[in-house]
């Protein structure tokens, strides 16, 4: 599984390049992969996300010496080491780290796509959420069920992007501050422009780097 790589610069307290991130990434797939495929194809996707942004957030942390924040809803999702001495209320919100968002793309209003399947031949867009407008240092990456090994399909990160300096204006309006629902904010336009301009990798697969490059009109991977 080869990732065609841009040089980044991050700005999270801890020290990561684009070769640790590849390393972090093909642990993280290499992890889920091991699970039993059906498992994949049985769940919702939302909870194929939590669990893929977790074991990404563990191995980000294994490749660069850094600290998963394991407090539920803690924030940002990984820190510098010498967060492991912090307090739980430190925890719900420290001062630098790297927070993670994850999704497996948007497709259009009726059409199906089974979970355990590719979905990138029917994607329409790629967007994140948040539950709020303050994310400033986003890692942001994309997964979709690609064949690994044994041409069996698991979950695998197909690209991840680099920004330190989102706004509030770079998040949508916050919906469900009303009733049961989770509230949640769609990033916007100008933030997935940022996004995609800072490329970090991307997996070197035609239909992947086609699809991105039709969602993704300023992403650039012709030089890496």
């Amino acid at each position: 599984m080869k990732y065609l790589t841009n040089d980044v610069t991050f700005d999270c307290g801890f020290e990561i390049d684009s070769a640790k991130l590849v390393l972090a990434i093909k642990e993280c797939n290499e992890g889920l992969a091991s699970f039993p495929p059906h498992i994949w194809s049985s769940i919702a996707l939302k909870f194929s996300g939590a669990v893929i942004g977790e074991f990404f957030a563990a191995s980000i942390a294994n490749a660069c010496g850094a600290f998963r924040n394991t407090v539920e809803q803690g924030y940002p999702d990984v820190l510098p080491k010498d967060a492991e001495n912090a307090t739980e209320v430190e925890l719900r919100h420290y001062p630098t780290g790297l927070e993670l968002k994850g999704t497996c793309g948007n497709i259009p209003t009726g059409k199906l796509v089974k979970a355990g399947l590719s979905r990138v031949n029917s994607l329409s867009s790629i967007n994140w959420k948040a539950h709020h407008r303050e994310v400033e240092n986003l890692l942001a990456f994309v997964w979709d069920f690609y064949p690994l090994n044994d041409d069996v399909n698991t979950p695998c990160i197909t690209a991840a992007f680099y920004c330190a300096n989102l706004c509030e204006e770079d998040w949508g309006a916050i919906s469900g501050l009303s009733g049961r629902s989770t509230k949640l904010s769609n990033m916007a336009k100008c933030g997935r422009d940022k996004m995609a301009s800072g490329l970090v990798c991307i997996l070197d697969n035609d239909p992947i780097k086609t699809k991105y490059q039709k969602i993704f009109k300023n992403i650039k991977f012709d030089s890496v």
